[in-house]
């Protein structure tokens, strides 16, 4: 990875962002495909149920987002 005057992806496949580079970005499938399962799993072995909901945010800050979703859940009755 290095620096470039462009916001083009290095694999030429969307523009170089944040949700690009944790979501779409072929080049590092690999390594999120693993860094998911591991989420998932430390998800699972917490208690949660399902799925956590992918964002950028929850990569970046999941105490943050967690959290949130925790108080929402008091207000809405929702399971999350």
């Amino acid at each position: 990875m290095g620096l470039t005057d462009s916001k083009i992806c290095e694999e030429a496949d969307g523009i170089e962002e944040a949700y690009h580079f944790f979501f779409q970005c072929t080049k590092y499938s690999d390594s999120r495909d693993k860094m998911k399962q591991d989420i998932q799993r430390i998800w699972t072995v917490s208690g949660r149920d399902g799925s956590p909901s992918w964002s950028v945010a929850l990569l970046l800050a999941p105490f943050t987002v967690t959290a949130h979703q925790s108080t929402e859940s008091r207000y809405t009755g929702s399971n999350i």
